[in-house]
């Protein structure tokens, strides 16, 4: 993970076992919709959105943040968090 502080010297994450795969899963999608999205929104600038789809685009990212943390929830509590 980047450290704003030493950018030459990461923070290493640790986590439980499992839970890797699944991080790097989501870490993909995460991409994949920000790659379609940031350019879509300086596109969208000029155009109204209904509702639907601007919930829809405001509800992407919580999502995916929502489901990490329900698979942290699993995790052993004594899991250290990057500092």
């Amino acid at each position: 993970m980047h450290n704003f502080y030493k950018p030459h010297k990461p923070n290493a994450l640790r986590l439980p076992a499992g839970f890797g795969r699944p991080l790097a899963e989501d870490m993909e999608r995460l991409i994949e919709e920000l790659l379609a999205a940031i350019p879509a929104a300086f596109e969208d600038r000029n155009r109204h959105q209904s509702p639907e789809e601007e919930s829809q685009k405001t509800t992407r990212i919580p999502g995916l943040n929502h489901r990490w943390r329900q698979r942290r929830k699993t995790s052993p509590s004594s899991t250290p968090r990057p500092g």
